[in-house]
């Protein structure tokens, strides 16, 4: 049986009342109360600018795995399936 590609509807934690969010990548994958894995497809339903500050590693938007390094800006779509590579070394920051 295929598995459905999970959506995920966006939510401030901070500031529930909030339509924007600034997030540190590494505080992603620390998070607790996700209900789903930013290491598994899923589909965003809003806009994610994503900067790379530091480290190397990849990032799947639309089945397409990206290179990223110090420098690199990936912009996704609302509707758009992603997916994190965890990398150690890599730093950066969602809004």
């Amino acid at each position: 049986m295929k598995e459905r590609t999970k959506n995920i509807k966006f939510r401030n934690y901070q500031n529930p009342n909030s339509h924007f969010d600034l997030i540190r990548l590494e505080e992603l994958f620390l998070r607790k109360n996700l209900d789903h894995s930013p290491e598994t497809l899923h589909r965003v339903e809003f806009y994610i600018i994503l900067f790379i500050e530091d480290g190397q590693g990849y990032h799947t938007v639309d089945f397409t795995d990206l290179k990223c390094s110090r420098g690199t800006l990936i912009t996704i779509r609302k509707d758009q399936i992603q997916k994190f590579f965890r990398r150690n070394n890599l730093k950066g920051s969602l809004l």
